[in-house]
């Protein structure tokens, strides 16, 4: 399997519009300098959506997309989402949204996507709490 994953870009939603375009809204940054701030002590809850740049062979697959705490355990995981890879010599946009997720502990999470038990992708995003002043 030739697959590579180019960027993860992390928001809180996307909206398909025409001629493949999307609009991303509620922007948190793109892996791995993502900083998802919280007013509110734990446990917090936000909007996510991981949006990924995928290209390689035109195939068909099934995917597991997971979300770990900072200590190892997986916090939530999602198997079976389908991903079809069009045009080798174009990206293809994929992504996968939680609304709300729910953090029960602050700091370094960690998201993964795997086909089979191969890993295709792992990189880290912080939830931290900002306290308004």
């Amino acid at each position: 399997m030739n697959l590579t994953v180019s960027y993860c870009i992390v928001c809180e939603e996307v909206r398909p519009e025409p001629l493949g375009k999307a609009t991303i809204l509620g922007f948190y940054g793109v892996l791995p300098r993502v900083d998802v701030r919280f007013a509110r002590p734990a446990p917090a809850a936000a909007r996510m959506y991981f949006l990924f740049g995928l290209h390689g062979d035109e195939c068909e697959l099934d995917a597991t997309l997971n979300i770990i705490n900072p200590g190892g355990d997986i916090l939530v995981s999602i198997p079976g989402v389908h991903i079809t890879i069009g045009d080798p010599t174009t990206s293809t946009a994929w992504g996968l949204g939680f609304m709300p997720l729910a953090f029960p502990e602050f700091g370094n999470h960690k998201v993964e996507l795997r086909v089979g038990n191969d890993l295709i992708y792992s990189d880290t995003f912080s939830i931290t709490y900002h306290p308004e002043t």
